[in-house]
């Protein structure tokens, strides 16, 4: 196989493989109301069916990376993509919510192989000078980190040490200090302050994300979104508690979109979901803009 027919085969596969993985977690999110439906499950079923992907692909996603470059990158992308593939099917075919949380944990050890690994396959692949394109400079992708220790293995990658395409984030601002030392450590620059740090075009969410968008909604837009769940007789309970009584309804929400594993993930969905586009918090609006 010449050299060009082997770079077009490479970029056809890593592409495929990428809009595979990326494809899979949006149609699972649209599908959860089908999933509650056909399967009878409940609140807790859909938000593990949700975060048994996210924790198997975030926990497993720098040991995808390392194994490799231990075995080899293509051969550990085929057993991503293998395994991957075959977790599919079996969540597809699951005739129960048990089986089904199983083989999305197995689809995001699959995926951790997967993602790591495609872009730098690719990179091997192109000439530098045409890398750019290859990596669709004129487009946005969106990588979910895994937590915010990882960021310097991203950075890393993609940064001017590695792929050196443009790059922006979001962080919590309890999080800052570590994005700060990491972009200084990947050479995207040295971040003495937040402007400094929005000058490279990562910008800082208040507590998090979802205390923006909880903003941004106001009140009663959040409470419909938890009413639609049929988690609002849950809300009222909790915001009678000892604790949370007399705290703002603002903190009750947030701290109610928090109390549970994976309704974080659930919520942020939700909430962006119906989210007016002329009230994007500032943190998201502007690490948009930057792009």
């Amino acid at each position: 196989m010449t050299g060009k027919r082997a770079t077009i085969w490479t970029f056809v596969l890593t592409s495929v493989a990428l809009f595979m993985v990326v494809l899979d977690n949006l149609v699972v999110t649209t599908a959860l109301p089908t999933i509650q439906r056909d399967l009878g499950a409940s609140i807790e079923d859909l938000e593990w069916t949700v975060n048994a992907y996210t924790l198997t692909f975030a926990v497993l996603l720098l040991t995808g990376a390392a194994l490799g470059d231990r075995f080899g990158r293509r051969r550990m992308f085929g057993i991503g993509l293998g395994v991957f593939t075959l977790a599919s099917a079996a969540a597809a075919l699951a005739p129960g919510v048990g089986e089904l949380i199983a083989a999305r944990a197995i689809q995001g050890a699959g995926a951790a192989m997967v993602m790591p690994l495609t872009l730098t396959i690719l990179s091997d692949a192109v000439p530098p000078e045409r890398r750019g394109l290859a990596l669709g400079a004129p487009g946005i992708s969106i990588v979910h980190l895994g937590g915010a220790t990882n960021i310097g293995h991203f950075l890393d990658l993609f940064g001017p040490h590695g792929l050196g395409v443009r790059l922006a984030g979001l962080c919590d601002a309890a999080e800052e200090g570590h994005f700060r030392r990491a972009l200084a450590r990947a050479g995207v620059g040295s971040p003495l302050s937040r402007a400094d740090m929005e000058a490279l075009g990562f910008y800082v969410c208040g507590a998090d994300l979802e205390e923006e968008l909880i903003r941004a909604l106001g009140v009663a837009a959040v409470e419909r979104v938890i009413r639609a769940q049929g988690e609002i007789r849950s809300l009222r309970i909790f915001q009678q508690m000892p604790a949370w009584q007399g705290q703002s309804p603002e903190r009750q929400l947030h701290r109610f979109i928090g109390t549970r594993s994976g309704r974080k993930s659930l919520y942020a969905r939700l909430l962006v979901s119906a989210l007016d586009l002329a009230r994007v918090p500032r943190p998201l609006d502007r690490v948009l803009a930057h792009l």
